[in-house]
């Protein structure tokens, strides 16, 4: 047989192989003329094997925005669990537990890198034929067969050993909290098939580490829930505008949406959603006897950034939509600072 012959069969046997054992296309030609958030020049790209990225795209690693979503509401109950129990001491004893902060705060950003990972691996399976239809997401491994169901099963098992492996590594009482996640992670993403607003059920999901951080210094209390409303009023806001990406594959195939629910106005709602924000958040500080006007200065300075936020993004516009989603790093990291000044009034 001829070497033309040959490279004929090959073609015709490639084509002939069902999508999900294909081999995967050069994915910058793939993304070239579609609007996506994968990031093909991410270093991780360059420093991994290149059988890997496929399973890096799956767990978003390139993308790691997120992540800090996850983090910075087990953040801000880390600090302030350790804050409570301090003011409630006022025993030089209680200072050795300031290296415990360091530690349970590294294992908060490993915590948070599987969950995030584990959450979109699990997000993937129940979408991938959603997300087929999806411009912003039909380049993703399960949508569009480079990886099959059956070894994203694998890696989400992998990931929830050394979750639940490093939930051990807590206190007993963050261990029992992480495990109530464990149900919310796997039935979020039904969410958006039958609620208007499913990123409500995001906050309630993407915010249960508020718990985890403050039961790894003491008891969670009535008050820490006004925490955690506050938190999912911030991803409530952030996600209706990221929504706005997809507002018009969304109708089409029939899921639901609060960039879709709110639709004109949206601006005005996800403002008032930040002003209710500011405002339990300020009732939280007064309960935990945060007196240091710290705290207070820089969670307006955070409000402030989220109102310009709010005012310049374009709905319109899928790039500024994703800029201004990308731009609550630093409204996260703003408030855990908020929360580590008002500690230092007190050490």
């Amino acid at each position: 047989m001829s070497d033309q012959q040959q490279t004929s069969d090959k073609n015709n046997s490639d084509n002939n192989l069902p999508p999900q054992d294909k081999p995967q296309d050069n994915l910058k030609d793939n993304l070239k003329d579609n609007f996506t958030d994968i990031n093909t020049r991410h270093i991780i790209f360059k420093l991994t094997p290149k059988i890997s990225h496929k399973y890096i795209l799956l767990m978003r690693l390139d993308r790691l925005i997120g992540v800090y979503l996850v983090l910075f509401p087990a953040i801000w109950g880390l600090l302030s669990g350790y804050y409570g129990t301090y003011t409630k001491t006022y025993d030089i004893s209680h200072m050795k537990s300031s290296g415990y902060i360091l530690l349970y705060g590294g294992l908060c950003v490993i915590g948070a890198i599987i969950a995030r990972s584990a959450g979109c691996i699990i997000n993937d399976l129940w979408d991938r034929n959603i997300d087929k239809q999806i411009e912003r997401t039909k380049n993703r491994p399960l949508a569009n067969g480079s990886i099959k169901p059956r070894s994203a099963i694998i890696l989400l098992i992998i990931l929830g050993i050394i979750g639940i492996s490093l939930l051990y590594s807590l206190p007993f009482s963050a261990f029992k909290w992480g495990l109530y996640a464990i149900p919310l992670i796997i039935l979020y993403p039904l969410a958006k098939r039958f609620f208007s607003i499913p990123q409500i059920m995001l906050g309630i999901t993407f915010n249960w580490g508020v718990f985890i951080g403050i039961a790894c210094f003491r008891s969670v209390g009535w008050h820490d829930v006004i925490l955690y409303i506050a938190s999912i009023l911030w991803t409530i806001g952030y996600d209706t505008i990221y929504a706005h990406q997809d507002i018009k594959d969304d109708i089409k195939t029939g899921v639901k949406s609060s960039a879709i629910y709110f639709n004109k106005n949206t601006k005005t709602i996800v403002s008032w959603l930040y002003v209710f924000l500011l405002v339990l958040l300020a009732l939280y500080g007064m309960l935990i006897n945060i007196q240091s006007k710290n705290y207070y200065l820089g969670l307006m300075v955070a409000v402030v950034l989220l109102f310009i936020q709010v005012i310049f993004v374009t709905l319109e516009e899928p790039k500024s939509c994703l800029f201004a989603f990308k731009s609550n790093i630093v409204i996260g990291l703003i408030i855990a600072l908020s929360f580590v000044f008002g500690m230092l009034a007190i050490l």
